[in-house]
């Protein structure tokens, strides 16, 4: 299933030490360190004590190992880290007593250690802090790798880092949201209560309560006088609604072309509740498919997820059950399966229906990417189906899914323990691990316990190779 080739130099714990093995077991770097990392830009970090440096690819300490860990909460929760970080477009963040710099591959160090926090450089930008005063707030800003300050070191907080959706990034100044550019202008005034992400050049904007829609220079396309609004891209429509009577508005924004390759949901079908019971109405607000279900969720990638006699079931836009409503428990489909619960126990199963894998597994894991490709705004005053809760469209930004299966496998837990299956559903790795990682070029992080009170984690490929030894 998995393409990925494993890395040259893969690390390697012998009894309590870390170094690095090829593929074969065969030794390249002893084993001498107390935790290590992946190669990154031909360095990998490696921690002696509570200290971090790095080595190249023959082992030679190229940056000394004097740095202290960079901070992200409890380090003792499973496969909650604390180290360095790796080299991204030849620079580390370091920290150095209680303040961060920058180093160069070879240990030099290129911005002085005056930050309050800094990230790893992506696309020539980092953001980074600064404590005022009286070393108490924090204000956030992007510096270039010069130093040279790109955005103002003004602001709570700068949303996705180096992600400028459509050119801008999302930032909160004083509990009040706006956007700036990529030249750190504020082209959107911090002044709204919240917005969602730029989609189509339009944006979502929230003042006194009421929501309405903005352009990328704060031109009002929409006022904020609105309960909820759904803008519907490929259609070049915004439906807007206070209390239960909604407007459309056309030609506001512009048509855009569908992204085939785009999952998302379809909100051109509408659920409504009569008499206690969920249905679909189309766009133009006649009723397609009759309400008769306990719950419903929108329709996600030509199925939509419905409830009834407490049970679960899939149906399609005619509203014929193309999965029969069998089941305690279900996902959405986001890409070619779904995770459902059968007596208790859970298992995939494709989009017609057909059981991937034995049901058998106490639970599964999934992680995410891809995008909704719409913006839709929640308002939990107005009554809505409590299943739209868990599909991939969340309040006001875009969230992201994807398939269950991270390069090719899945995890699975079983009495306790666990594994992972591929995507033809077989046991590839039998659960007998405590806690496992997704699988990150051919390799997957697992922690197991030797005794009641000892636990150890290594490194295993997908062919269940262990990359360590105890005694």
């Amino acid at each position: 299933d998995s393409t990925y080739i494993l890395p040259d130099l893969i690390p390697y714990r012998k009894v309590d030490k870390w170094g690095f093995c090829d593929m074969e077991k065969k030794i390249l770097i002893p084993p001498k360190y107390s935790e290590v990392r992946f190669f990154k830009e031909g360095r990998a970090a490696v921690r002696i004590g509570d200290v971090w440096g790095f080595i190249n690819s023959k082992g030679e300490e190229v940056v000394p190992i004097i740095y202290k860990t960079h901070s992200y909460g409890s380090c003792y929760a499973p496969f909650i880290e604390c180290y360095v970080k790796d080299f991204y477009e030849g620079l580390a963040s370091v920290k150095k007593g209680n303040k961060y710099g920058y180093i160069d591959t070879m240990g030099n160090i290129v911005l002085p250690f005056i930050y309050a926090s800094s990230s790893s450089f992506q696309n020539g930008r980092a953001v980074i802090s600064l404590f005022n005063d009286f070393s108490e707030v924090r204000k956030i800003g992007m510096i270039d790798k010069n130093g040279n300050v790109i955005i103002p070191i003004i602001y709570d907080n700068l949303y996705n880092n180096f992600d400028f959706v459509e050119g801008i990034a999302k930032v909160r100044k004083n509990n009040k949201y706006g956007f700036v550019d990529t030249a750190g202008k504020e082209i959107v005034p911090a002044i709204y209560d919240d917005v969602s992400e730029f989609d189509n050049e339009v944006a979502l904007a929230k003042m006194n309560g009421k929501w309405g829609v903005i352009d990328k220079i704060n031109n009002i396309v929409l006022p904020c006088e609105y309960d909820e609004i759904l803008i519907f891209n490929e259609n070049g429509i915004i439906k807007a609604r206070n209390q239960n009577v909604w407007k459309e508005f056309h030609d506001k924004i512009k048509v855009r072309i569908k992204d085939k390759n785009l999952k998302e949901c379809d909100y051109h079908m509408n659920p409504f509740k009569s008499d206690g019971k969920w249905g679909f109405k189309n766009f133009e607000g006649n009723e397609i498919i009759k309400p008769k279900y306990e719950n419903v969720s929108f329709f996600f990638n030509g199925l939509a997820r419905v409830k009834l006699n407490n049970m679960y079931g899939f149906i399609d836009q005619s509203g014929k059950i193309v999965i029969p409503i069998i089941y305690e428990k279900a996902t959405f489909f986001p890409g070619d399966y779904a995770w459902v619960k059968l007596n208790n126990k859970n298992g995939f199963i494709d989009r017609n229906g057909k059981a991937l894998t034995s049901f058998i597994y106490d639970y599964t894991i999934w992680g995410n990417n891809g995008g909704c490709g719409i913006i839709f705004v929640v308002d939990t005053s107005y009554e809505r189906p409590s299943d739209l809760d868990d599909l991939p469209c969340g309040n006001i930004s875009k969230s992201h899914y994807s398939d269950f299966f991270n390069e090719g496998y899945s995890k699975i837990n079983r009495d306790g323990k666990y594994g992972f299956i591929n995507t033809k559903g077989k046991e590839v790795i039998p659960p007998k691990y405590n806690y496992v990682s997704n699988f990150h070029h051919g390799l997957a992080k697992v922690k197991y316990y030797k005794s009641e009170y000892h636990s150890e984690y290594g490194y295993i490929d997908i062919n269940g190779t262990e990359y360590w030894e105890d005694e």
